[in-house]
């Protein structure tokens, strides 16, 4: 199987742009690797828990007070100013305001302040509506479903459903990082390479509690109202329908692309920075429009991006103020969030 390091591109940006609003909250863990507990330990050491896997260093964490009042002059190791304009726009409509931003699902703590308009607009929203809202309760749940979605039933594993050639890759790469093969035995390959991504993130300095669906979910509970745009479910289901072919093409390339996670993620983060959605599309979208992964684009973007519109169009329709963050790949394009929202008459402008 040739590898393709377009899509290993998309799927990296896919990860951490769009999808690991719920998938990041997967952190329970168990002793047992024989069972699917095992596989939501793994993400659970990816995603910052006590159960870190030896080979990765655990992530910082702050409060979004802390957050909110860091200096101004500080910077990650991309070089980005945190206080930039970011991906951040203004929908209107006669009765009511939706603020959009784009989210970023995992960051780092440098990513903070964010600009005095986007903190400004929060302060002044009634409501705050993410892509997924998952109380503490509601993250064990998502992490147990995310788990066994993500693992093959008694009897089944891995070795099964990949080449021996890519079997081989995936034990030496583990056994570089010094990860245990049998934790990973009976995932899924989706689940796979979600799992070593989100460890990369990790060892890299990102973590899910420095996203900025988090911050603002974090800022807003106990004095906003909170909704959901998708539910867990929703998301679970676009990796669980990916065919063995789709997965062992999509592990491959996580393995092979790994070592460009950071300069991909400097890229991503320059252009939300900068508020450049025409970047982010490039980076996103441009190499989702082959013939073999129109199923897949179809599935990922454009048909929850309808979804979103509709649900914002309707909040639009309403009176008050709302504060939207959904993953950014789903506000820019063509027929991204954005453009479907002016198209249903809706005055957009960014920020």
């Amino acid at each position: 199987m040739p590898v393709r390091p377009w899509i290993s591109k998309f799927w990296l940006l896919l990860l951490t742009l769009l999808l690991l609003g719920s998938v990041s909250t997967c952190r329970r863990g168990s002793a047992d690797a024989s069972t699917p507990d095992a596989a939501s330990a793994a993400v659970a050491s990816a995603s910052g828990s006590a159960q870190a896997a030896p080979s990765v260093a655990p992530a910082d964490s702050v409060s979004p007070d802390a957050l909110a009042q860091a200096a101004p002059s500080a910077t990650g190791s991309s070089g980005v100013s945190p206080a930039g304009r970011g991906l951040f726009y203004r929908a209107t409509s006669p009765t009511a305001t939706a603020y959009l931003l784009g989210s970023i699902h995992v960051a780092k703590r440098s990513l903070y302040p964010l600009s005095s308009a986007i903190e400004t607009a929060f302060e002044q929203s009634d409501t705050l509506v993410l892509e997924v809202y998952l109380t503490t309760i509601g993250q064990m749940a998502a992490g147990a479903r995310l788990a066994a979605a993500g693992t093959y039933p008694a009897g089944d594993s891995l070795d099964r459903h990949l080449s021996p050639r890519l079997m081989k890759r995936l034990e030496g790469a583990l056994s570089a990082a010094g990860n245990p093969l049998p934790m990973y035995r009976r995932m899924r390959p989706w689940f796979v390479a979600l799992t070593l991504t989100l460890l990369e993130l990790q060892r890299l300095g990102y973590a899910p509690e420095h996203g900025i669906d988090r911050y603002f979910q974090d800022r807003a509970s106990g004095s906003k109202q909170i909704l959901g745009l998708e539910t867990v479910d929703d998301q679970i289901t676009l990796f669980s329908g990916l065919s063995d072919r789709v997965q062992s093409l999509l592990l491959e390339e996580t393995l092979v692309e790994m070592k460009d996670l950071d300069p991909m993620m400097q890229e991503a983060f320059r252009a939300w920075h900068d508020g450049d959605g025409e970047a982010l599309d490039r980076a996103l979208l441009a190499s989702m429009h082959r013939p073999e992964y129109r199923p897949l684009y179809q599935r990922v973007f454009l048909d929850r991006n309808e979804k979103m519109a509709r649900g914002i169009d309707g909040y639009l329709k309403t009176s008050g103020t709302y504060f939207v963050v959904v993953g950014s790949g789903h506000l820019v394009g063509n027929r991204g969030v954005v453009a479907l929202l002016r198209a249903k008459g809706h005055q957009v402008t960014q920020s």
